[in-house]
């Protein structure tokens, strides 16, 4: 504890003319570094404390892959790009991003069901795909 910590943990009474004796501290209990020991003393007609433990709990790992985004369809084809669209996946925590691939390449990511793809050439055939991505990394299949 510092001297400036100790002088206020240690006060009775008026300190830097407006606060008095009071004192927070948390610290990381070693026993198991997830717990917390909150610790605080002020005045109120007298020196009181408060001393509480919490522990930090780890969230549950999300391990399932969103479904499958479906019905695939390019409109407002021209001869440079198209606009693709298709129905939202779903996911039991939600969809980060789409994943847009032309021919087995990514050209970008989407944070609706919809993205303008550009750079094609006019005459040519191109396979699309889209696949939904979750906040875990979690990858649908195509």
């Amino acid at each position: 504890m510092s001297s400036a910590e100790e002088l206020i943990a240690n006060g009775n009474a008026n300190f830097s003319g407006t606060r008095y004796g009071d004192y927070s501290k948390i610290d990381v209990d070693p026993s198991d570094d997830s717990s917390f020991w909150f610790i605080t003393e002020y005045m109120n007609s007298g020196r009181k404390g408060v001393i509480g433990k919490f522990q930090i709990q780890a969230a549950v790992p999300d391990t399932e892959a969103p479904t499958d985004p479906s019905n695939l369809v390019a409109s407002n084809i021209s001869g440079s790009g198209a606009t693709l669209n298709w129905t939202a996946s779903t996911d039991n925590v939600g969809i980060a991003q789409y994943n847009i691939s032309i021919d087995g390449n990514v050209v970008g990511t989407s944070a609706t069901n919809s993205f303008n793809v550009t750079g094609l050439s006019p005459l040519t055939t191109y396979l699309a795909s889209v696949t939904a991505q979750d906040a875990a990394g979690n990858v649908s299949g195509i």
